[in-house]
């Protein structure tokens, strides 16, 4: 009898303790389940900040992409006005040489045995055309200096939209990202730096080609006023008409 009682009680003992090592199992479960639903919201909070770091930087990809298109129709823009700038240049040589063929025009009148009167006509109307080419081209070149400037304006808007995205694409680069999204992450290249570049150094030749112009157009006025003045003293001494100086001006009957 007192074996049974001894050998129930070490039963009721490894019970107690079967208890005990059971709630403690179920502690440990519940702990582990807790901790588990922890790291998976961990892991999908996780995986949702580098999904928007991919939709952030896809976004910039495409700002950029843009800025880079509207770089190349720049360039053909640009490309078209440094033909304009060469057709103008070709325009002021075309109008120097016309000067020189009406200066040659006059000198060949003063030694020809001509009457006075068909020796002014001639050199009147190689002043007259003289005088509308220069006015063609001062209208060309006016046009033309106007498309520098806007030019010039698009070229600093498209400079600052470059310079807002790539601060936009360092910024979503140097936050602290997961492990997967930093496998996903896209180098931008720095094309639109390198268009700008090359769009300003065009936007330069183009205001030089432009000041070469402008030079040529001054040339051709400084001699258009010469064969002015020279057709004018000319009709005075032979006596045709009134006198008229390079200003467009008649003098004074008195």
């Amino acid at each position: 009898m007192d074996s049974a009682q001894a050998e129930l009680l070490r039963l009721r003992g490894e019970a107690a303790t079967a208890t005990t090592d059971k709630t403690r199992a179920i502690a440990a479960l519940e702990k582990a389940t807790t901790e588990r639903a922890e790291m998976n919201e961990r892991n999908r909070q996780r995986d949702a900040l580098a999904a928007a770091k991919d939709g952030e930087i896809e976004h910039l990809k495409q700002v950029i992409g843009s800025a880079e298109a509207a770089a190349k129709n720049r360039d053909t823009q640009f490309q078209l006005l440094t033909a304009r700038v060469d057709s103008l240049t070709g325009l002021a040589a075309q109008h120097e040489a016309a000067a020189k063929e009406a200066q040659a025009v006059l000198s060949k009148e003063r030694t020809a045995r001509i009457t006075a009167e068909e020796r002014v006509q001639a050199v009147e109307r190689a002043a007259a055309e003289s005088a509308e080419r220069v006015k063609k081209s001062d209208a060309e070149k006016a046009s033309l200096a106007t498309e520098v400037v806007r030019k010039s304006a698009e070229l600093e808007v498209l400079r600052n939209e470059n310079a807002r995205a790539k601060a936009a694409l360092d910024q979503a680069k140097t936050q602290p990202k997961p492990a997967q999204a930093s496998q996903s992450a896209v180098r931008v290249p720095s094309a639109p730096t390198e268009r700008e570049g090359a769009l300003e150094a065009e936007r330069d030749a183009l205001a030089a080609a432009l000041d070469r112009a402008k030079q040529h157009v001054g040339v051709l006025q400084v001699r258009r006023d010469m064969l002015r003045d020279e057709v004018a003293n000319l009709r005075g001494r032979v006596g045709i008409g009134e006198k008229v100086t390079s200003a467009g001006e008649k003098p004074n009957a008195g």
